[in-house]
């Protein structure tokens, strides 16, 4: 199979070079341009001598003025940002525990103990309930619904 193959190739190769060869030595005949139809009146011809341009003369104080800063820019204030809500304490959410996907992303569940509703909240993202998980830090998950934001105790 291999020999096959290198044999194509090579049987390839030659017949390129016989045919770069041909168009080499084989006298071609000499090809007349066709004649450009006829220039209607209002057409110009173009005139091909370069035409020398004289450049704008102009201050050197312009010049330098593109390049300099008159006035320093003010410092922007930083702008007040709203103090986000503290985390608060959430006793009627309670976790259940947590699992991976085939993908690879943790899911942790929660129970709300108030409406007996379980609660299935994503690692990455904002879960279809409107959940979303903050940080998980050591034995407890910051989650935030909406604007609030609660601390649930692992067991």
């Amino acid at each position: 199979m291999k020999s096959l193959l290198l044999k194509l190739l090579q049987g390839f190769l030659i017949l390129v070079a016989l045919s770069l060869l041909v168009a080499v030595l084989v006298p071609w005949g000499k090809v007349d341009p066709t004649p450009f139809p006829a220039l209607s009146p209002n057409a110009r011809t173009a005139d091909l001598q370069p035409s020398r341009v004289r450049p704008e003369s102009v201050a050197p104080d312009v010049v330098l003025a593109l390049f300099v800063k008159k006035n320093p820019p003010s410092t922007p204030r930083p702008a007040a940002t709203p103090e986000a809500p503290k985390p608060v304490e959430a006793p009627w959410l309670v976790f259940l525990g947590f699992y991976s996907s085939a993908e690879g992303d943790a899911y942790y569940v929660l129970k709300d103990a108030r409406s007996g509703r379980v609660i299935t909240i994503g690692s990455r993202g904002v879960s279809a309930t409107g959940w979303a998980v903050i940080a998980v830090e050591g034995r407890r998950i910051i989650v935030r619904k909406d604007s609030d934001t609660y601390i649930v105790q692992k067991r």
